[in-house]
C-alpha cells in the first residue's frame, strides 16, 4: 500500500487470533474502535493458512480505517465484500496466474466450501440478490476485468481512494 501512495494515517494496530472461533470455519474483522481485531476460523481448512483470507479480512480493517461506520445496507455490504475479494485476488495473481480469480484459493473451493468466484458477467442493478456476497460477485470481477486493462496499482489505487467517499 505504501509502493502505490495510499495515506494510511488513521490506521492503528489490528489484533489477530488466528485460531478463534473454537474451530468454526469462519473469520472477520471486528470492528470495535478500542480493539480493531481480525478472528480467523480453524474449521475444515484452518483460515490463516489461506493468504486469501488473511488479505480479505485485513481490507476490511482498510476500508474501516478510511471509511468508518459506512458498512450500511445490502449494497454497501456487496461493495465491502467485492473491495475485499478484488484485493485476494490481485494478491494470488501476483504470486500466479493460476485460478487467480478464485476467492479464498485454499480455504475455498473444496469439500468444506465452495467459494468464490470473481469472474461473474452478472450486471447491475439487473443481477443484485438479496444475499450480498452473491451480490459482491458483480464489482469485484469488474474491478478484475479493469485490472487487466489498466493494471493491478492503478486500480488498486482508484479503489481504496474512493473509499474516502463511502460516507
Amino acid at each position: 500500500l505504501k509502493t502505490i501512495a495510499l495515506p494510511l494515517t488513521g490506521m492503528q494496530a489490528i489484533l489477530t487470533d488466528p485460531t478463534a472461533y473454537q474451530g468454526q470455519d469462519q473469520s472477520r474483522f471486528s470492528y470495535s474502535t478500542l480493539n480493531p481485531s481480525l478472528y480467523y476460523g480453524t474449521g475444515g481448512v484452518p483460515d490463516a493458512e489461506d493468504a486469501d483470507v488473511i488479505i480479505h479480512e485485513y481490507t476490511h480493517g482498510i476500508n474501516y480505517f478510511l471509511a468508518p461506520n459506512t458498512v450500511n445496507g445490502n449494497e454497501r455490504l456487496a461493495i465491502e465484500e467485492a473491495n475485499c475479494d478484488f484485493m485476494a485476488c490481485q494478491y494470488s495473481k501476483a504470486i500466479s496466474s493460476y485460478n487467480w480469480r478464485w476467492v479464498f484459493n485454499w480455504d475455498g473451493h473444496n469439500e468444506f466450501w465452495s467459494g468464490r468466484d470473481a469472474n461473474s458477467t452478472n450486471v447491475y442493478p439487473k443481477d443484485l440478490s438479496g444475499d450480498f456476497y452473491t451480490s459482491s460477485l458483480i464489482w469485484s470481477s469488474m474491478l478484475n476485468d479493469l485490472s487487466e486493462d489498466l493494471g493491478r496499482d492503478i486500480i488498486t489505487r482508484l479503489l481504496l481512494n474512493s473509499v474516502y467517499s463511502y460516507g
